[in-house]
């Protein structure tokens, strides 16, 4: 469903976003909030779980706001788990420090 005015007509599904582009531009976007998901309890599952998130969010994000769409997650723990993505080559790290897929 497309929503004219998301902020409007469904404020609780909805969060705005806004992007810088290479050309100095910016974009406003809007994006499903996704529910907070457990943070798994094993190493391998947190790995697992960071690499799906990373997957998911199909945009660029921080250690800072990953970490926050898990529940009970330090931001400590998910750096090092994409500092570890990125050596394996599962994910990339952008110059400003950033991550994606």
């Amino acid at each position: 469903m497309r929503w004219l005015r998301p902020s409007y007509q469904h404020p609780k599904a909805f969060r705005q976003e806004v992007l810088d582009t290479d050309e100095g531009q910016t974009l406003t976007t809007t994006l499903a909030n996704t529910a907070k998901v457990k943070w798994p309890p094993t190493l391998a599952e947190q790995a697992k779980a960071v690499r799906e998130m990373l997957v998911t969010e199909n945009q660029v994000i921080t250690s800072q706001n990953l970490a926050k769409t898990f529940t009970g997650a330090r931001v400590e723990r998910v750096t090092e788990l994409l500092e570890t993505l990125v050596s394996l080559g599962q994910a990339r790290q952008l110059e400003d420090g950033r991550y994606t897929a």
